[in-house]
């Protein structure tokens, strides 16, 4: 007997493996199955920007956190220029899985629009309260894969970032949180303890 977390897993890779079969088929040489085919992922599209709308309308819920992130890389797979604005929106409401997934579907976007958030991210994984193995590695190869000269230098500009931190931290030059004291890096935008907002840092 199926669970409820069974199916929903059984449900996403027919869904995952749909969106591969129609992506194939979308590069056939018949016309006809070119054009059934591309018009079934823009339906596929249309639900899912659907779906980041209203969830965007009706607030952050913890418990659509899989459905939402699911949305976001079914639009990144797809490479659906138009959603670009929907999941930059979405960026705002995504927390956790979400957030690394909107970050994804951004970078196989490939839009210079992106940059900005794309590199919010990669700030706030390395030096805010909410740090994040996963969000930043998801953001530096997101930039990669955008890959225009201004993607590019906000790479290298991380870069230097994090070596300067490196060596702040060899020469002992620590910043001291205003709120609880706490000595952390004096790029740090949130206070990893007290998780109050620090008036300077990169993600400010």
């Amino acid at each position: 007997m199926f669970t409820r977390i069974t199916t929903e897993k059984i449900a996403k890779w027919e869904q995952r493996r749909k969106i591969r079969k129609l992506l194939k088929s979308a590069a056939n040489k018949d016309e006809g199955i070119k054009i059934a085919a591309n018009n079934a992922l823009c339906n596929i599209s249309a639900s899912c920007l659907k779906y980041l709308r209203d969830t965007h309308i009706s607030g952050y819920k913890k418990n659509v956190v899989n459905n939402r992130a699911e949305a976001a890389r079914t639009l990144g797979k797809i490479k659906d220029r138009s959603a670009v604005e929907p999941l930059i929106s979405d960026w705002y409401e995504s927390r956790g899985k979400d957030r690394v997934a909107v970050v994804w579907a951004l970078g196989e976007l490939g839009d210079e629009r992106a940059i900005e958030k794309v590199t919010k991210s990669l700030h706030h994984a390395t030096w805010g309260a909410d740090r994040s193995f996963s969000l930043s590695s998801t953001a530096i190869g997101a930039l990669r894969r955008i890959g225009t000269p201004k993607a590019l230098d906000a790479i290298r500009f991380y870069e230097n970032m994090v070596r300067r931190e490196r060596d702040d931290s060899r020469e002992g030059i620590l910043f001291t949180c205003p709120y609880c004291k706490k000595t952390i890096s004096r790029y740090a935008i949130d206070c990893p303890k007290c998780r109050g907002t620090l008036k300077r840092g990169t993600g400010s």
